[in-house]
């Protein structure tokens, strides 16, 4: 992942989860949350029909992952994680 120049092309924050960008701007939580969506769609893209379980438990030291799986709940049903 890697800074693009905002000066010469227009940046969406739902870029970070979108289907293969060149190049995304993302928090570490948010990298965390696109690696299953990027394993999902590899999947697809061969054809296999997985699916994917996330779990955790309270007190985890990734504080906020579970908000931000939650705030892409739509794509990840899509993709049956």
């Amino acid at each position: 992942m890697s800074f693009t120049d905002s000066s010469t092309e227009q940046f969406s924050l739902q870029q970070r989860y979108e289907a293969a960008p060149k190049q995304i701007l993302a928090t570490g939580i948010q990298a965390l949350v696109r690696l299953p969506i990027d394993l999902m769609r590899a999947d697809r893209a061969k054809g296999w029909n997985t699916a994917a379980f996330i779990s955790g438990y309270q007190g985890s030291p990734l504080g906020g992952y579970d908000r931000e799986l939650q705030s892409q709940r739509k794509l990840l049903d899509e993709l049956n994680i």
